[in-house]
């Protein structure tokens, strides 16, 4: 599934960090709307913020949309 990706985006976080920030975001009474999870998180979301939407998406979407596109060539 990540052949695509780069090596930072083959290093995921384990399960139990993104599980225990979505218990704290699901009993959070704050008016918060992000839960940065997993190590690349806060990251992403600080070129979403630099970025034009239009830009953001775009870059954002094309990793997916290769990888989608060469898992259906090799099938």
């Amino acid at each position: 599934m990540f052949q695509g990706f780069g090596p930072s985006q083959q290093e995921t976080s384990p399960a139990s960090v993104i599980v225990e920030m979505i218990y704290q975001a699901a009993n959070d009474n704050s008016d918060k709307f992000r839960y940065p999870a997993g190590k690349y998180a806060q990251l992403l979301l600080t070129k979403r913020k630099a970025e034009e939407d239009d830009i953001f998406i775009k870059d954002f979407t094309k990793q997916f949309v290769i990888q989608s596109v060469g898992n259906a060539i090799n099938r």
